[in-house]
């Protein structure tokens, strides 16, 4: 059985658990493509559509979960 010292150890080890880590890749890849639709939509007005950015917000979240695996 696992001993845990203190309340903020088990949530320093629920925080850095493999699945909050993936979780915080494909955070940043959503909120990566955000951004960049923001900026799209900013520098021409040919916005793109929520679904278009929700897809591929979750393709470059793969491609992040896949180069995270992969180092």
């Amino acid at each position: 059985m696992l001993k845990i010292a203190t309340k903020w150890d088990a949530v320093k080890l629920v925080l850095l658990s493999n699945r909050f880590k993936s979780f915080y890749w494909r955070s940043g890849a959503m909120i990566t493509m955000g951004f960049l639709n923001l900026i799209l939509a900013s520098a021409t007005d040919l916005q793109l559509n929520k679904y278009i950015v929700i897809l591929l917000g979750l393709i470059l979240a793969e491609i992040t979960k896949f180069l995270n695996t992969a180092k």
